[in-house]
């Protein structure tokens, strides 16, 4: 709330909660405002990390340092390098003491990623309960593969961005396919719109020397309710046992005591 009236004299400053000062019109007093911190936990987390990070660059020798430097490709810096594979190794749970760089193991590619929604029966109709993700690689590979998610937007949007993403799981690649339950999702981005688009992003984090591969993506659209996907031939019924329904669409039908299902 601003106020505005005469002085005896010119003022400027603060003095309690109070802010004084000069414009065109006239003296004004304004109530001073406080600052409030929005970042999510994530983020308080992640400006921790990065802190302790620089923290520890600092107490790298100069020989450190300069392998680190020579190790760098591209526009990074041996300090970027530096802060961007110990941060992936905070990322997978792990102290980062990286001191010398490690070289980087060979990644194999993703070939396809898929994200499909999954519907529980539900009355009157199935309700949305995860996402089946599976992957398609080149090869195999001992490192740790990461998932990350979006918020869920309106289909109509038609980019993302990197701050985005947060990581919802991290596995085994051998483990594919798998399903996301979609609580999982909801503790770190609340509650669902009745319909929207999904993000997911999958890489791989090397335990060892914190090399991270590039990233794959690839977006899943979805109803909360199974009534609303679009109907076809293809969806006959469910089987006798109730457990799984014959399919051929864009989402899929699993009881809730499944662990998994296959597209």
């Amino acid at each position: 709330m601003r106020y505005t009236g005469l002085l005896t004299s010119s003022a400027s400053g603060k003095a309690g909660g109070i802010v004084a000062y000069g414009g065109p019109t006239g003296q004004h007093l304004r109530v001073r405002s406080t600052k409030v911190n929005t970042r999510s936990n994530a983020q308080t987390a992640r400006r921790m990390n990065f802190a302790a990070i620089t923290s520890s660059w600092r107490s790298l020798t100069d020989a450190q340092r300069a392998a680190w430097a020579q190790a760098a490709t591209g526009k990074k810096s041996g300090y970027t390098l530096y802060g961007s594979r110990n941060l992936n190794l905070f990322n997978l749970g792990l102290k980062p003491n990286l001191t010398t760089p490690e070289p980087a193991p060979p990644f194999p590619a993703i070939l396809s990623l898929t994200a499909t929604p999954v519907y529980t029966p539900g009355s009157p109709l199935p309700t949305l309960s995860g996402f089946l993700i599976a992957a398609t690689l080149a090869g195999a590979t001992s490192t740790t593969a990461r998932l990350r998610a979006t918020p869920a937007y309106s289909a109509t949007r038609a980019f993302t961005r990197r701050g985005d993403f947060r990581t919802l799981a991290l596995f085994t690649p051998s483990s594919l396919p798998l399903i996301q339950p979609l609580p999982a999702w909801q503790t770190i981005f609340g509650t669902f719109p009745p319909a929207g688009t999904i993000t997911f992003e999958l890489d791989f984090i090397d335990p060892t020397s914190g090399a991270k591969s590039p990233a794959v993506k690839c977006a899943a659209s979805y109803p909360t309710q199974g009534g609303e996907v679009p109907a076809t031939p293809a969806i006959d019924a469910y089987l006798p046992s109730g457990e799984v329904a014959v399919i051929n669409a864009p989402a899929i039908w699993v009881n809730t005591d499944l662990a998994a299902v296959a597209p």
